[in-house]
């Protein structure tokens, strides 16, 4: 069917002494066509995030965080999921920062299996010369499955991000990130390994053009017997766009698009093209 979604975003930020306050609020209404479930998707969503940041001497600081993710969908599993991550870093040199963080969640699944889980994390992130940026996140995850016999799930997760500016007008990025989540069925849970990356250019003074590609494999795996996998899919995408500004607030754009996905459930295989064109005004 055709559709029209709604999406709305706040954001903030305040100074309270030495504490750094932040808070975000993302509320969004669709009804897509998902290749996770196979058929036109309609489902709300509403993410609120609040940060608060203090430096405790001049190269240790404390970051607290707490989310809300709540997500709703008529034809399948209501997700209610609410989570904590507070951790330290020291900055070694003025381009070098490490840090460590914990972190704690609860997941509500309707209908479904409730989850619990604690994460442990070590990060890197800095500057090298004055054209690369990095920034890593890893550790692991022990998930606990509420109400069942089964045994917790230890999985590791990562977050990999490499920017480089290659000239004025060209930059390059890659990214790596494996996550663990619940899914839209009743009693399951998923594992993801993403990678991709992508170049842009700037080409005849406003346009820009870019390229960008990747690839994610993902195992549905069951909350009463986690190491027995119910589906995988393997996910492919490309992407090319030449976009411009035009009335010193606009951008307009033309793209395409081509996403490939196989799984070991041949009614969620699919492969597509899309041609576009996308316009935007901000002030």
């Amino acid at each position: 069917e055709n559709v029209v979604n709604q999406a709305a975003t706040v954001r903030g930020s305040a100074s309270s002494g030495e504490w750094e306050l932040g808070f975000d609020n993302s509320f969004a209404m669709t009804d897509n066509p998902l290749i996770e479930t196979g058929v036109q998707t309609q489902q709300t969503f509403n993410s609120t995030q609040l940060s608060a940041n203090r430096p405790i001497t001049p190269v240790l600081s404390v970051d607290l965080g707490v989310n809300q993710a709540l997500r709703w969908s008529n034809q399948f599993n209501d997700t209610f999921s609410w989570s904590a991550l507070n951790g330290i870093n020291y900055r070694l040199r003025p381009n070098l920062t490490v840090g460590a963080d914990v972190g704690f969640g609860y997941d509500l699944v309707e209908p479904g299996t409730d989850m619990t889980n604690e994460r442990f994390l070590v990060s890197v992130s800095g500057i090298l010369g004055d054209k690369l940026n990095y920034s890593f996140s890893g550790g692991f995850e022990v998930r606990q499955f509420l109400d069942t016999d089964a045994e917790m799930k230890v999985s590791p997760i990562l977050n990999v991000a490499l920017n480089y500016v290659i000239t004025e007008k060209t930059s390059f990025n890659v990214y790596g990130d494996r996550q663990v989540s619940p899914t839209y069925f009743d009693d399951q849970f998923s594992e993801s390994l993403a990678i991709g990356g992508g170049i842009s250019q700037r080409i005849f003074g406003r346009f820009f053009l870019s390229l960008a590609g990747g690839y994610r494999w993902s195992e549905f795996n069951s909350t009463l017997n986690p190491t027995d996998m119910v589906q995988s899919q393997n996910f492919a995408f490309a992407t090319a766009s030449i976009s411009s500004r035009f009335l010193r607030r606009g951008t307009a754009s033309i793209y395409y698009s081509w996403n490939n996905n196989t799984s070991n459930n041949q009614f969620l295989d699919l492969e597509s093209n899309q041609f576009g064109l996308s316009l935007g005004y901000g002030w």
